[in-house]
């Protein structure tokens, strides 16, 4: 089963536009949007490096989400 896939947080932010302030406060709804969508605990917040960089840990649900919100802008 494969375990996730680290996203960069600077990629996260870029994707978003969204200055520090707000990716913590972004990242923050994003779990509860991850708990209300998949009905289940998500491990969101597993904090690693990739490349020397600050990365979150995601699910391969999580992945398909963010590719879709860089694609089209955050989902409703």
């Amino acid at each position: 089963m494969n375990p996730g896939t680290w996203c960069k947080k600077r990629d996260i932010e870029e994707s978003q536009n969204l200055n520090p302030t707000q990716i913590r406060t972004e990242l923050s709804g994003l779990t509860r949007y991850f708990n209300q969508r998949f009905k289940e605990p998500h491990w969101f917040f597993q904090v690693g490096r990739v490349d020397g960089e600050m990365a979150y840990l995601l699910e391969p649900k999580e992945v398909a989400w963010w590719a879709e919100a860089r694609e089209h802008g955050q989902p409703s």
